[in-house]
């Protein structure tokens, strides 16, 4: 099942997605000031944001596990789906959060996005993109005769 999963998939999902993970994991959970700063510039960090910071990094850490080790011991392109299909929905409530904290700041022209704003979007974009196309067929061989064979054993 190797050779139906597209080389960009498999690259950016064993190798990218989870460096991302745990540079976003690294501010969540050991720089809160860095992590707050993207998404709320001219709030200091107080103690009411830690517990916030510590769930999200909590979470990515539950990604990272899943990235680093469940698609490295299953090539089960159904797997992977699942996989990618669960994790599509923090890509969206990720892009949602930028929108909603860049509204609250007021930065929502592009004119006005600093370099973290534009990072933040293209990268959480072009991640949504793949996982989205990935999840629903894009660029996998026989994927829907597979997944459909594989939803029904057992």
């Amino acid at each position: 099942m190797t050779d139906q999963i597209h080389p960009i998939y498999r690259a950016w999902f064993l190798w990218v997605d989870p460096i991302l993970t745990i540079a976003g994991m690294y501010g969540n959970l050991f720089d809160h000031d860095l992590a707050l700063t993207a998404a709320f510039p001219n709030y200091p960090l107080t103690e009411e944001f830690r517990p916030f910071l510590y769930q999200i990094g909590g979470m990515g850490t539950s990604y990272l596990v899943l990235l680093v080790l469940l698609q490295r011991y299953t090539q089960d392109v159904v797997i992977w789906r699942i996989l990618h299909f669960a994790i599509l929905w923090a890509d969206f409530t990720m892009l949602t959060a930028i929108y909603v904290a860049m509204r609250h700041e007021g930065t929502l022209a592009i004119s006005d996005w600093r370099a973290l704003d534009w990072f933040s979007i293209v990268v959480t974009g072009i991640c949504t993109v793949l996982r989205a196309a990935f999840c629903f067929g894009g660029g996998c061989q026989g994927l829907w005769r597979e997944g459909e064979e594989g939803l029904n054993r057992g």
